[in-house]
């Protein structure tokens, strides 16, 4: 198969393809009024939608959409008054729902939706102690949503159901799920049943369970991976379980992505390795985001500084999407949140921005459509001089290559 390489004339050539890049939404250089921690982010259809802790408006909940020009509140800005963690996002019929942990109600969990233009609570207090960690996620199948937290000081993973229909909180039974966990868990529902993933910190595991619809048993799936970092988890267009995680087993905290097919799990490309240097994992791990049958997970690289990088797996290795260590301000805090939607790849996070001199909230944006797939290493070639003016130099070309050559 032929390789194309298409050069810019007047733009300075690396060797490598010309690659189309990573674009900020919204900003510049971050959206949140100022310092701003637990970003979570879904979409109603193609706008995303943000919550996080706001500490401009009292370390309190804020919310915001992007409009395709601008990031805006929704209602009001800091909207519970009082300080909060642990923020988690859900969007359902374009009525968004947060989850955190309310310092009104002594860091205990609360959940919130938006509808008729304002903020109104459909659970305060709805754990019996304060929290460290809140997941959620939306069950379209059976409608309802399951929201998960672990309480603090004892570790343990509870999880509540809310029926959208009957407005009323219903718990999980926990007796048959195995391990502690303590931070943010993996939850995803496939076929109407609920599936999570969380760590066993008596022995450094993560455990993967699966919750049955019909009997409410849990039932292991996964329960000898070596990780201590909050592991994701999702599904495929085949069905097929992915588990992503960061590995200490090998003294060296690498990535790690697992794909279970019927009960056969098997490591995505090279075990342990995303990448050729140390991830720097953030309070709530990697990023998993899965598009039709193709995973991509988000992290970061010690010798990018801990910015992010992006990487689908191709089928057989894991593929750069776009350059490495791409993502604005410093190294990024928290970024659990990605997503492919139409044809993009979306990936949150907070980091340091130097526009405010502080931690920030920021979206990024990658365009499918029009990247550009790097150059095989066995595609060799010399350009001469760089930059280029009227006469451009090209030698030591692979047999296999084609190359475009195109003003601007």
């Amino acid at each position: 198969m032929k390789k194309t390489i298409t050069f810019l004339l007047g733009i300075i050539l690396t060797g490598t393809s010309l690659k189309a890049q990573w674009s900020e939404v919204g900003g510049p250089w971050g959206f949140s009024a100022g310092q701003a921690f637990w970003l979570s982010t879904d979409f109603d259809g193609t706008t995303p939608y943000a919550v996080y802790r706001d500490c401009a408006n009292g370390c309190s909940p804020t919310v915001m959409s992007f409009n395709g020009a601008s990031w805006q509140n929704v209602g009001t800005a800091g909207i519970t008054g009082a300080g909060s963690d642990y923020e988690a996002i859900a969007v359902i019929n374009s009525v968004p729902y947060i989850a955190f942990a309310d310092a009104n109600y002594s860091n205990k969990l609360s959940v919130m939706k938006y509808a008729s233009g304002s903020w109104n609570s459909v659970g305060n207090a709805l754990s019996s102690v304060a929290i460290t960690g809140a997941s959620m996620v939306h069950d379209a199948a059976n409608n309802c949503l399951y929201v998960s937290y672990t309480a603090s000081g004892t570790g343990s993973l509870s999880i509540n159901k809310y029926n959208l229909a009957t407005q009323a909180w219903s718990g999980v039974n926990m007796s048959t799920f195995p391990p502690l966990a303590t931070g943010v868990v993996g939850l995803s529902v496939y076929n109407g049943e609920l599936y999570t993933s969380a760590t066993d910190w008596n022995s450094d595991t993560i455990v993967v369970a699966k919750r049955s619809s019909t009997t409410g048993i849990w039932t292991n799936l996964r329960t000898h991976v070596t990780g201590t970092s909050p592991s994701k988890i999702g599904f495929d267009n085949s069905g097929n379980l992915h588990l992503a995680y960061v590995s200490y087993s090998t003294g060296v905290a690498k990535g790690a992505v697992l794909r279970c097919i019927g009960t056969n799990w098997q490591p995505l490309g090279s075990p342990l390795s995303l990448s050729s240097d140390t991830i720097i994992s953030p309070t709530n791990g990697m990023a998993l985001a899965m598009d039709a049958n193709t995973p991509y997970v988000a992290y970061g690289n010690s010798h990018n500084y801990g910015k992010l990088s992006v990487s689908k797996y191709n089928g057989s290795s894991w593929q750069l999407v776009g350059p490495a260590g791409f993502s604005l301000g410093g190294s990024p805090l928290d970024y659990n949140s990605m997503k492919v939607v139409n044809g993009a790849v979306y990936i949150a996070y907070t980091a340091m921005s130097p526009l405010i001199s502080n931690i920030r909230t920021f979206m990024m944006k990658y365009d499918l459509a029009t990247g550009v797939d790097e150059i095989s290493k066995d595609a060799t070639f010399s350009v001469y001089p760089n930059p280029a003016n009227n006469i451009l130099h090209i030698s030591q070309v692979s047999n296999d290559a084609v190359i475009e050559i195109l003003d601007l």
